[in-house]
């Protein structure tokens, strides 16, 4: 009989734990970089282009609390779309980076804010990027489970 009391609180525990869903899966690296890219329509690199990086933990540990505070929102068309940045966070543990994470992060014709997490690729690494392309971005990337910020993670 106690064998199987302990084996039925084994099996409980099995399917509660394999029947958990988690909103994302938490880094297993310390937040140490912030890299921003932008695509740009007035360079002659390759985009999108690197224009800042953040490794001050205070700017770090915001950034993340503004993304996770980020509510879902639909985002406008890509013609309303002002600008499109990639943010790579880097998650180190004892001196290398051990995750990697992007979110497309965009700024409409408002100035309102949205960012979605995504799998980085090739694809969106362009040679010239003009405004027509947007709407391949946008293509690529979905249309669906952006979120709106309410405060701006760009410095400065």
């Amino acid at each position: 009989m106690r064998f199987k009391a302990i084996l039925f609180v084994i099996l409980c525990s099995f399917f509660l734990t394999a029947c958990t869903f988690t909103k994302e899966k938490e880094p297993s690296g310390t937040l140490s970089s912030i890299n921003l890219f932008l695509y740009r329509t007035d360079s002659i690199k390759s985009q999108p282009e690197l224009i800042d990086v953040t490794v001050d933990p205070e700017s770090l540990n915001s950034t993340v609390s503004e993304i996770d505070k980020a509510e879902p929102a639909n985002i406008p068309e890509a013609d309303r779309l002002d600008r499109i940045y990639i943010l790579q966070l880097s998650y180190e543990s004892n001196g290398s980076v051990v995750e990697t994470k992007y979110f497309m992060y965009i700024l409409d014709d408002s100035q309102n804010q949205y960012i979605k997490p995504f799998d980085m690729t090739s694809d969106y690494n362009v040679d010239k990027y003009d405004t027509r392309q947007k709407e391949t971005i946008l293509r690529m990337i979905g249309t669906d489970n952006w979120k709106r910020l309410s405060t701006s993670i760009l410095n400065g």
